[in-house]
């Protein structure tokens, strides 16, 4: 959380990540970076990355598997936040279904 950065591993024991999204310890609301992120879920159809980014910023935002931004949810407001309330894996997971159902 306090990286400001998300990590992907693979399946099965690796030190490093295979892909990384934000920039370390850089705070922001654009395409590329977050604000204290608290959950991740990835879909099970097509691998694509859901990212809360729910402590300053209260916006969820999707990547596709490779990490390129897809877009995001969230209310705009005059200053560039986005707020949804605090959002939780919960949340997430509920956006999920409702996707793919």
């Amino acid at each position: 959380m306090a990286l400001h950065q998300v990590f992907k591993y693979p399946e099965k024991g690796a030190q490093q990540p295979i892909l990384t999204i934000g920039e370390r310890f850089v705070t922001g609301s654009d395409e590329n970076h977050f604000c204290k992120p608290t959950s991740v879920a990835i879909s099970s159809s097509n691998g694509d990355i859901y990212v809360a980014d729910g402590y300053c910023n209260s916006r969820i935002v999707r990547f596709n598997a490779f990490g390129k931004f897809l877009n995001q949810w969230g209310h705009n407001d005059r200053y560039g936040q986005y707020f949804l309330n605090y959002i939780s894996s919960k949340f997430i997971q509920k956006i999920l279904n409702s996707i793919l159902n």
